[in-house]
């Protein structure tokens, strides 16, 4: 142990006479044995640590001397141990500690270390993404670049309800107010694998952060040909121009979204296989818009829960292209 006297101390400068702001040490008597050797003369003493002893050694008491002490803490982790060490309490020590958590993509988990719980590991959404299956339509189909058809929207083309097998139920007739479908043997060709007449390809449509409203993901495309020079090509046309899309997600229903759709040609809309759009018939760009809180109860929606939500389209006929889908960021989503 080191010895403490006034001179190590410094405790007077003798160039100009000022005392050091250290407190002076306290002397002390030492006894002596009956050999006469010095015994050092010892104290109860005791610090933030708890109790101890102090020696008097060379005339002075020197430092108090306090074990180690523990003691049981805890923080945002969980319990640990408190050390005292040279007077001082030292920061409550807990083991790493974890947790499950999840996000919207699946399971993980958080991990606790220095008071403070890190941010959950799973997997997070990506930007949202429509996985869509895109079909070209052979030409010489009758629903397809005909003549034959008087243009303009045709409501009721498609049931109310999806089908059974997740696709849209025909329900027009050739004599429909518009005449833009020529029967269910034709429409069968819309949504399904027909051989040597359509070939399909996927089709991912990205929707990204809308500059002008905060908070709101859109596909928009004034201009959709995704196919051009694919598939059957374009059949001698400017553009390969018909073909239709489908596709499938899974939303989520917080209450009080908007969701906002537009088209040239056909797109239906089921949510909760519930159509909530009818935008069909061969025409010009045209738009139709979803409040889900007046949807919620046909549709069989409940706030708090996940929905699937199937988009069908399709374009028939020449000039125009247009595909547009707007839906809040917290109600859509991709998953690794």
């Amino acid at each position: 142990m080191p010895v403490v006297t006034a001179l190590s101390l410094g405790l007077l400068d003798a160039s100009c006479g000022a005392r050091s702001s250290l407190s002076l040490p306290e002397p002390c008597g030492e006894g002596s044995d009956d050999g006469g050797a010095p015994v050092p003369t010892r104290r109860d003493c005791h610090d933030l640590c708890g109790e101890g002893t102090q020696v008097c050694q060379f005339g002075y008491w020197q430092p108090c001397v306090v074990p180690a002490a523990t003691r049981a803490c805890s923080n945002s982790c969980g319990a640990g141990t408190q050390s005292c060490v040279d007077d001082a309490w030292l920061a409550c020590s807990v083991p790493v500690a974890t947790r499950a958590c999840s996000s919207l993509c699946g399971a993980g988990k958080e991990t606790c270390t220095d008071d403070t719980w890190q941010p959950c590991d799973a997997a997070l959404p990506g930007p949202p993404t429509l996985n869509a299956t895109v079909r070209n339509v052979l030409l010489g189909q009758p629903d397809f670049l005909k003549s034959c058809c008087t243009g303009g929207q045709d409501p009721g083309i498609v049931a109310a309800a999806l089908g059974a097998d997740g696709t849209p139920v025909y329900a027009g007739n050739p004599s429909t107010g518009t005449l833009t479908t020529h029967g269910a043997a034709d429409f069968q060709v819309w949504y399904h694998d027909v051989p040597g007449i359509n070939l399909r390809a996927p089709l991912p449509l990205a929707l990204l952060p809308q500059a002008s409203q905060s908070g709101i993901n859109v596909f928009d495309d004034e201009a959709f040909f995704p196919i051009d020079g694919q598939l059957f090509g374009n059949q001698g046309a400017a553009h390969n121009f018909n073909f239709t899309v489908e596709a499938h997600a899974q939303i989520f229903y917080g209450g009080g979204e908007t969701y906002g759709f537009s088209s040239d040609d056909d797109l239906w809309v089921f949510i909760n296989h519930h159509l909530v759009v009818d935008l069909g018939g061969l025409h010009a760009g045209t738009s139709a818009g979803v409040d889900l809180d007046q949807v919620a109860t046909d549709a069989g929606l409940m706030t708090g829960q996940t929905f699937p939500l199937d988009l069908f389209y399709a374009n028939r006929e020449p000039p125009g292209a247009v595909l547009m889908i707007s839906i809040p960021q917290t109600d859509l989503w991709s998953c690794p």
